[in-house]
């Protein structure tokens, strides 16, 4: 964010994370979008606010409902399989627990984001499909998802193909042995 940073002319601004939490509460409640996905980073990370796994979960899926994006694709990340915990495993708060892992909903998620122009999604939701996590398995549209993200300038589905196509069935075993 913007929070500390001199702008042009302006005198510097001291960072104050619970501030920013406070605006980003406000603006969230009101109904801001981005607004949502910040929150629920200051919630992730506990800047600002007390670190709550569930609360950044809930304000990211209001967030994706409200139509951003990058909260569409933060809480496919949340829900994914295949990606780390959010939360603390193992955390005796509620408050700090992980969100539980759910690859039919990170798919969905994805999806959304992939519709709203993620390209980052289209990575995400093509190894979701390549491997069948959460969704059946189609390795031709992972692929395809794959070069339209790669034509957007994300370098992660340049593995994916390369690998897909150099080595096939290795990709698969790697995306599955990241989960243990």
């Amino acid at each position: 964010g913007l929070l500390g940073e001199n702008a042009l002319g302006e005198p510097h601004v001291e960072v104050d994370p619970s501030a920013a939490a406070r605006c980003y509460q406000r603006a969230a409640e009101a109904g801001h979008a981005e607004a949502m996905l910040n929150l629920s980073l200051c919630f992730r990370n506990g800047e600002g606010v007390d670190r709550s796994a569930r609360a950044a979960f809930q304000w990211t899926e209001r967030g994706a409902a409200a139509g951003c994006e990058r909260s569409m694709f933060n809480a496919g990340v949340a829900l994914d399989p295949l990606h780390p915990p959010w939360g603390s495993p193992g955390a005796a708060e509620a408050e700090l627990q992980p969100i539980s892992k759910d690859g039919k909903r990170a798919a969905g998620y994805y999806r959304d984001a992939v519709d709203a122009g993620h390209a980052k999604a289209m990575v995400n939701l093509g190894i979701l499909l390549y491997t069948g996590t959460g969704v059946e398995k189609d390795a031709a549209a992972a692929a395809e998802l794959w070069r339209a993200a790669l034509e957007e300038g994300v370098q992660q589905a340049d593995f994916c193909l390369k690998n897909m196509e150099e080595r096939p069935g290795e990709l698969t075993d790697m995306f599955e042995n990241q989960q243990s």
